[in-house]
């Protein structure tokens, strides 16, 4: 397929996969005595959360890209999880793009 037909929006367009995996932790050092939620305590529970993004782009031609996602998040600490005792979560997300 010519590059002129991608242009002028005759050909199939363009496919991007993509992935990205993403950390965020806080915590304290170590500190005598228990852990504690509270942001002013001197010895802080930690608390992580790991995200894996899937995706596939799809550029239909220069004015219309169409993306699709896939997110999976895991969250460490069961208690600042959205629904109680699931730390696990997959969200899905469509997004048409047009651009002038």
């Amino acid at each position: 397929m010519p590059r002129r037909e991608f242009i002028r929006g005759h050909g199939f367009g363009a496919i991007q996969i993509v992935a990205r995996y993403e950390q965020m932790r806080f915590g304290s050092a170590e500190h005598p005595g228990l852990p504690s939620r509270s942001t002013r305590a001197a010895n802080i529970y930690s608390e992580s959360e790991r995200i894996a993004t899937f995706g596939v782009n799809w550029y239909l031609n220069r004015f219309v890209r169409v993306q699709y996602n896939a997110i999976r998040e895991v969250i460490e600490d069961l208690q600042k999880a959205p629904i109680l005792g699931q730390s696990t979560y997959w969200s899905r997300y469509v997004r048409i793009q047009f651009v002038m």
